[in-house]
């Protein structure tokens, strides 16, 4: 992968003159970890409220952070889907029965 500079804006006020305030940046870092769990609790609600709703096997794939998105991220969803489809139960097989336009099921 080819690594390319990020461009980054130039720090301003304190943090140009080299200021660090402490007790600000924690409670930042804080209030930053306190909205990613409250949205990582309200997807795990949606994803059981989902597996709930449906009766078929359900696949999770994984979050994949890359400025490109090439084979090598598709070979990985596709064996993480292949993984979990293998585990899945198999679906029961039923006869379907069919209604003729005159009601009666043949």
């Amino acid at each position: 992968a080819t690594v390319r500079p990020v461009s980054v804006a130039r720090p301003r006020g304190s943090a140009a003159r080299g200021e660090v305030d402490s007790d600000g940046l924690l409670a930042e870092v804080v209030a930053r970890a306190v909205e990613a769990l409250g949205w990582a609790e309200i997807n795990a609600a949606h994803i059981e409220r989902l597996a709930a709703g449906i009766a078929v096997p359900m696949v999770e794939l994984p979050y994949i952070f890359n400025e490109e998105f090439g084979p090598e991220e598709v070979c990985r969803l596709g064996r993480a889907l292949a993984d979990q489809l293998e585990d899945a139960p198999k679906p029961v097989r039923t006869r379907a029965t069919r209604t003729n336009p005159d009601g009666r099921k043949s």
